[in-house]
């Protein structure tokens, strides 16, 4: 009976806690330092980007740690990031934070397209930048004028590699507006 009591309970601890849960993914707590996350819609590109964002980003410290990732069922263990940011936990010195952010990001080949206020975490007064499946690439078609883009975007007559760096600033310099909004 006690056997079966903690079993249960054992069970209980171990069970995965759903923290988030949208369009393209979930997001579970397997533990106090992991998140599994598993892709759920256009989901070989959105693990592809992931992954190859997390790798490219590795050595910084402002994005989750990538642990595992299971190619055959889109799933990706990473390390946990800590809670959504608000007006409570915001850093006080985040100004610094996110320009050596806006800093890295501006250096790669890529843009975070998906920079919303769900999508910055803090864990220890540390922000954490996360999702990293709807990024665009330099060089995707995205930037031609044959796709689908944001009206704003498709009225600049430009070539691809212009297109890329403004949406690329526009992205990047919305993720201190954010935090500007934020610490009113």
């Amino acid at each position: 009976m006690i056997l079966k009591n903690l079993q249960k309970l054992l069970k209980t601890f171990l069970k995965k806690k759903k923290i988030y849960s949208g369009l393209n993914s979930k997001v579970y707590l397997i533990s106090k330092k992991k998140i599994l996350k598993k892709f759920i819609r256009k989901r070989k590109e959105k693990y592809s980007k992931e992954i190859k964002c997390l790798k490219i980003l590795s050595k910084e410290n402002f994005v989750p740690k990538l642990l595992e990732y299971n190619d055959k069922n889109f799933e990706i263990t990473m390390t946990y990031c800590g809670e959504n940011i608000n007006s409570i936990n915001l850093p006080k010195n985040w100004k610094r934070q996110i320009k050596k952010i806006q800093k890295v990001l501006n250096q790669q080949d890529f843009v975070q397209a998906d920079i919303e206020l769900h999508n910055i975490c803090v864990l220890n007064k540390k922000i954490f930048l996360i999702d990293f499946g709807s990024n665009r690439f330099k060089g995707d078609p995205f930037f031609s004028d044959k796709f689908l883009q944001p009206s704003w975007l498709k009225k600049l007559r430009l070539d691809q590699k212009k297109k890329f760096e403004i949406y690329k600033k526009r992205k990047h310099d919305k993720l201190y507006k954010i935090l500007t909004d934020l610490g009113r």
